[in-house]
């Protein structure tokens, strides 16, 4: 086969870079100011990212890291964790990814095999860290010592034959391998998906809106490859999700809604119950593309996809084994006109430099139609496994095309389509993808051979029922009867979850063929043993039997099995608690099922909880401690987000309090009235503190929310000492904003002028996009005013005090307090201090607000009736918050704090 007739993507400045970091450091000089990374606990410009990386990557030098040099990570999910992959590069080695949940055996394994000399970690996983022998760095703990390096760029020694990284793959003679890939499939893999995701190249402030990547994949699976780099070298956002946002597809739904996300690469399995739980949770307006890969997307599915979101939306099916860097191929159902009623999905085409060849036993084309054995060539190719270079020879053979080529023998069996496309058949090999990650069941079974028990053992991924494949475990005790929980305790000691046999059948010999192998067709369906197969004696219990049974595909369930003995794992969790809300109501945490896995516990503890009249989560979130200082209460923003707070709160003096929305006992928001959101508030922040005087504030809307908690606690004669409005616009600011008619000449003047130069590209912009955009607005419409109507029906219910139907569930915190907003206006003025911080540098959703209002006090003189007090800081509307900039805000609120003590005084 030829290659791929994909256009590679170009530069944005047209300057060529051969390492991955060096296209980072290109698009730090183009947008420094742009926002880069979202992570849970703070946010970071390109500059900030880029310096941060630099200090370590200085660091990791005076260790003695060069190129091909390794370094171990053992990091959670956050923005250390993207400096990290960035440093590694830029001070000329390769990192290894060792995700945190693997058991300790396997990390310690991955360890000892990877024999990196540095290990870069965090304190909190010091305790569960197997023994290492080399220079073990906490960035937390240590990164005082870190920044006192430059935050200038290194000299770059790598090539685009330098190690990059190295990322363990499951292995079939019991051990995982290692698969050691170059910067140049690297480089050659971000470029084309850049282009193949349509990534707007963003080269300065006059650039289109950037893209915001949601990064879901963990850092073992390659996928994250396919997350981070083509967003870093595009100019877009990488958003880091929580733990959280995987375990329910409505919390998912809701954490694409509040960061406005715009691409998601997800795994297959991921995607179908993404797709399950549309008609419930619809997918965000602001998503424009879907990439799925690492296993076969189901037609059934896709087809569910297409009546579900239309054309709307691009769905991209990508396909490529880790050894040829993340994806080699790449399938556009939409640009193909693919009848996905009639046929099953291709792979695709190759990615530009990445070739491949159906060819048979003898290395030999097969003809077009004709499966064979898919073999992958190009750019992309790795430089084999890790110190096993007879695994090596074995999988990546001399081209019998191109002389001093190799290609990667997949063991993926494929056959070329009539328009050119090739589709996948299965594998040639036992190995096999459950849920995205790729198995060789022969590790299962060597570690299967090691229980003192167990006489023969073998394992197969069996799909009895259409779609849900699992992983069988057949084995033969030694003697008696073996104890599958206690097998099944011994595999999760040195195998991640996904590895673990979803059945195990005991047998008292393996079928076998005349030959003497094993007869693999003869073995028997497992037969999930029902416990005590006890019957339901409430109403609950048997509802919860009905939706287990559908969950777990098992004709009957007994109350007291264990969901995870049944066959039950982490996707198949979700999907019971979006069954579990959708038909009984009940919004409950996803870890209740590990401590309560039976139905008789869990109907009690749901029970329980629903008679509760607290609320599922606590309003008052403790942010900081302390105990001589007043302490300083934030609200939350119009996402419900008190997290943003965490950098604030550790670089004050004092103990911080952030509030977060009241839900009741099943999940759901309970205010859509501005004045009462700020009325529980206040009641929350008195249990606390019975007496001021008070320091409130918030963010944007938590600033207006803290300003009429304020207003409610002068109403009870209870004195405030400041209320701090963080980048907070009253909620008439626009009223008080609006340009003469001289400005408006003038804006459109300039609007004009920049217009001309950037016409063409305009043009072609229109041209390419007018057809998707005037569907995006339409849709775009169409969901706000369904959004109205579900809030009036909201507020509705709950002024009746009616339950809340589950089709109005969906509601984010953002919607009801953009309700609220509606028909709030504060009264009276107050009389107290108000500090007004406003930040001053940022792009795109980090605009400061002073670039949006007219008015520099955004409104808020007309509500007081002292002089407002504005004090301006670094950063942007959410960066200002950020590591970078934190504590220029905390200075300023410290001082505004010290200033209105000393006028209480007087």
């Amino acid at each position: 086969m030829t290659h791929s007739t994909l256009a590679a993507v170009s530069d944005p400045a047209t300057d060529a870079f051969t390492c991955i970091h060096a296209g980072f450091e290109a698009q730090v000089a183009r947008t420094p100011s742009a926002i880069a990374l979202v992570a849970p606990s703070e946010t970071l410009t390109y500059r900030t990212l880029n310096h941060r990386a630099n200090q370590l990557a200085h660091h990791l030098r005076s260790l003695g890291i060069g190129p091909d040099t390794l370094v171990a990570l053992h990091l959670t999910r956050s923005a250390a964790m993207v400096v990290a992959f960035l440093a590694v590069l830029k001070a000329g080695g390769a990192y290894v990814p060792i995700d945190p949940s693997y058991p300790q055996a396997r990390r310690a394994y991955l360890l000892n095999d990877a024999q990196a000399p540095v290990l870069l970690t965090e304190k909190g996983l010091l305790a569960s860290l197997p023994a290492f022998a080399g220079e073990c760095l906490c960035l937390d703990r240590d990164w005082a010592t870190i920044a006192q390096h430059p935050t200038h760029n290194l000299p770059i020694r790598t090539t685009a034959d330098s190690l990059a990284y190295v990322i363990y793959t499951s292995g079939s003679t019991g051990n995982p391998k290692g698969v050691l890939i170059p910067h140049r499939g690297l480089v050659n893999h971000a470029r084309a998906m850049a282009a193949a995701f349509e990534m707007q190249p963003c080269v300065g402030a006059a650039s289109p809106q950037p893209d915001r990547m949601l990064q879901f994949s963990s850092m073992s699976f390659d996928i994250i490859i396919e997350e981070v780099y083509p967003t870093l070298i595009s100019g877009g956002c990488l958003i880091l999700r929580t733990d959280a946002v995987a375990q329910s597809i409505k919390a998912f739904v809701e954490f694409v809604q509040q960061h406005q996300i715009t691409i998601l690469n997800l795994p297959t399995a991921f995607w179908h119950e993404l797709v399950r739980g549309m008609e419930t949770y619809p997918l965000p307006t602001s998503v424009r593309l879907v990439v799925v890969g690492g296993e076969k997307a189901s037609r059934a599915m896709y087809a569910c996809w297409r009546e579900l979101v239309g054309e709307r939306v691009r769905w991209l099916n990508t396909y490529g084994p880790t050894e040829t860097t993340v994806s080699a191929t790449l399938f556009d159902p939409l640009a193909a006109q693919f009848d996905y009623t009639h046929e099953e999905l291709p792979i695709g085409r190759p990615l530009p430099n990445v070739t491949a060849h159906i060819l048979n036993e003898q290395l030999e084309p097969v003809p077009l139609g004709t499966g064979g054995e898919l073999y992958i060539g190009g750019a992309g190719l790795a430089k084999g496994y890790h110190r096993l270079p007879a695994k090596t020879a074995e999988r990546f053979v001399d081209s019998p095309f191109d002389a001093g080529q190799q290609l990667y023998k997949t063991g993926d069996l494929v056959r070329q389509r009539p328009d050119g496309t090739i589709e996948f058949l299965g594998r040639a090999d036992f190995q096999v993808k459950i849920r995205g990650f790729r198995i060789e069941p022969g590790e299962i079974e060597a570690r299967l051979e090691q229980h003192p028990s167990i006489a023969q053992q073998i394992v197969v991924a069996r799909e009895d029922t259409p779609g849900k494949k699992r992983l069988v475990a057949y084995v033969v005790p030694k003697a008696g009867r073996a104890n599958v929980q206690e097998i099944r305790d011994f595999l999760a000691k040195s195998l991640p979850e996904y590895m673990i046999p979803s059945a195990f059948v005991v047998l008292e010999d393996l079928p076998l063929t005349t030959n003497g192998k094993v007869d693999r067709r003869s073995l028997p369906e497992p037969a999930y043993e029902i416990g005590t197969g006890a019957a339901p004696e409430t109403e609950l219990e048997t509802q919860l039997v009905g939706i287990w049974q559908e969950v777990l595909s098992l004709p009957a369930v007994g109350v007291t099995d264990n969901f995870f003995e049944l066959g039950g794992y982490s996707l198949l969790v979700a999907r019971f608690f979006n069954q579990l809300e959708r038909e009984l109501g009940y919004s409950v945490p996803y870890t209740l099922l590990l401590e309560v896995p039976t139905i008789r516990e869990l109907a009690q503890r749901l029970t329980a909880t629903a008679q509760l009249t607290a609320p599922a989560h606590p309003l008052l979130v403790t942010l900081a401690q302390g105990e001589n200082e007043p302490p300083l209460f934030l609200i939350h923003d119009a996402d419900g987000d008190t997290s943003l707070y965490l950098n604030l709160a550790q670089a004050l003096s004092r103990p911080v309090y952030g509030l977060r929305p009241r839900r009741d006992a099943q999940g759901n928001l309970v205010h859509s009235y501005l004045n009462r959101m700020a009325a529980d508030y206040r009641q929350a922040i008195q249990t606390v503190q019975p007496a001021g005087p008070y320091l409130v504030g918030g963010l944007c809307a938590g600033g207006i929310l803290a300003f009429e908690v304020a207003l409610q606690l002068r109403a009870l004669e209870q004195p405030v000492a400041l209320v701090a409005l963080l980048e907070a616009p009253d909620v008439e600011a626009i009223r008080f904003s609006e340009p003469s008619v001289q400005d408006r000449v003038i804006t459109l003047w300039q609007t004009w002028q920049s217009g001309r130069t950037q016409l063409s590209h305009l043009l072609q912009k229109v041209a390419s996009k007018s057809v998707s955009y005037l569907s995006f607005t339409l849709s775009s419409r169409l969901q706000q005013r369904s959004t109205a109507i579900s809030t009036a029906l909201f507020r509705y219910c709950r002024n009746h005090s009616m339950a809340i139907p589950s089709w109005l569930r969906h509601l984010s915190v953002r919607d009801l307090y953009l309700f609220s907003e509606q028909d709030y206006r504060p009264e009276p003025r107050f009389d107290g201090p108000v500090v007004l911080i406003k930040a001053t540098v940022g792009e795109g959703v980090d605009q400061p607000y002073q670039e949006v209002y007219q008015d520099p006090l955004f409104g808020w003189q007309q509500r007081v009736t002292q002089p407002v007090q504005v004090a301006q800081v670094p950063g942007g509307h959410a960066s200002m918050l950020s590591t970078e900039h934190v504590e220029a805000v905390a200075s300023v609120l410290t001082q505004a704090i010290e200033k209105a003590a000393l006028q209480e005084v007087s």
